[in-house]
């Protein structure tokens, strides 16, 4: 997380110089923001010092499990939902199919190793394989080193009560992860 951080912005400190800095950029600013003073380091300090930044925002994390999977590309730190599951289609005229649809990750496995689609080794972890709490941790892992807004999306056994995932029961749980220093606590959304 702390080379992802430092390259971008230094990334955008380069590309200042060649085009300028962004329309509201304030140097004194920058330099009281915690997230900075505590992130970057001294060589990418001394670029932004005499370029500035070409960018408002340099790093954000959306939940991007379905767009990945629709697009056959990385989910990121969002867990695959599913590695293998069945598509349905609705053809004018033709009636409803249905076909098996595989991640890119395990189409690119079978095909290296010959293997089973059945029987994925126990690394291929799916989202509802993954405890609640171990997400929590691994995205406030990342959190730190996020200049703008960090979200994913935590599935919950469908035998899950209201009273388990209460917000305030979350929220403490997630406030002892996550860093206070951004000042806003993390938004539970029950759908």
């Amino acid at each position: 997380g702390k080379i992802f951080i430092n390259e971008c912005i230094r990334a955008s400190a380069l590309l200042a110089k060649e085009r300028g800095v962004f329309p509201k950029y304030n140097y004194q600013s920058l330099l009281q923001s915690d997230f900075y003073q505590n992130n970057i380091d001294d060589d990418v300090k001394k670029l932004v010092e005499e370029y500035g930044m070409r960018h408002c925002s340099i790093t954000s994390i959306a939940p991007t499990g379905s767009i990945g999977t629709m697009l056959a590309a990385s989910t990121g730190i969002e867990p695959n939902f599913r590695f293998t599951y069945i598509r349905k289609t609705e053809s004018m005229g033709q009636g409803d199919r249905y076909y098996k649809v595989h991640s890119k990750i395990v189409k690119d496995y079978l095909k290296v190793t010959n293997g089973d689609e059945d029987n994925l080794p126990e690394y291929f972890i799916e989202s509802q394989n993954i405890k609640p709490l171990n997400r929590i941790k691994m995205q406030s892992t990342w959190q730190k080193y996020i200049d703008t807004a960090i979200s994913s999306t935590i599935n919950l056994p469908e035998e899950t009560t209201i009273e388990e995932i209460e917000p305030r029961f979350i929220n403490e749980r997630m406030l002892a992860f996550f860093d206070s220093s951004a000042g806003i606590p993390p938004r539970i959304v029950l759908a």
